[in-house]
């Protein structure tokens, strides 16, 4: 676990704070801040300070903490469910060009060009 027991309290006050519960929506400690700690571990000092400040924090940091929650998150099942999106797809390129017919008439009429002086 990257973050202590008092650190992971005043994450999930803070992330209730800005992401409330509401509309059947779960609040901002439903995501997975622990993912996004291990995929960004340059993140967790800056987090780490402002957890452990008996301060409120600051209007910069807010938007800090508001942005690992969330990213965090949307990495929540539940959530991806609730919004209907489970992030970017790939999506296959079929092997024959769908534009087809757009092309057609210019295919048909022939190269069309003046020679080069």
């Amino acid at each position: 676990m990257i973050l202590g027991d008092a650190e992971q309290r005043r994450l999930n006050a803070l992330a209730d704070r800005l992401i409330p519960a509401e509309d059947g929506m779960p609040s901002g400690r439903a995501g997975h801040v622990e993912d996004v700690l291990r995929a960004r571990p340059d993140l967790i000092t800056p987090l780490r300070e402002i957890l452990l400040s008996d301060e409120e924090p600051t209007p910069e940091q807010t938007v800090f903490v508001g942005e690992v929650v969330a990213g965090a998150y949307f990495l929540d099942e539940q959530v991806q469910d609730l919004i209907g999106y489970h992030g970017r797809r790939a999506v296959p390129i079929p092997p024959v060009p769908d534009y087809g017919d757009l092309i057609e008439p210019v295919v048909e009429r022939g190269p069309v060009y003046r020679a080069a002086p």
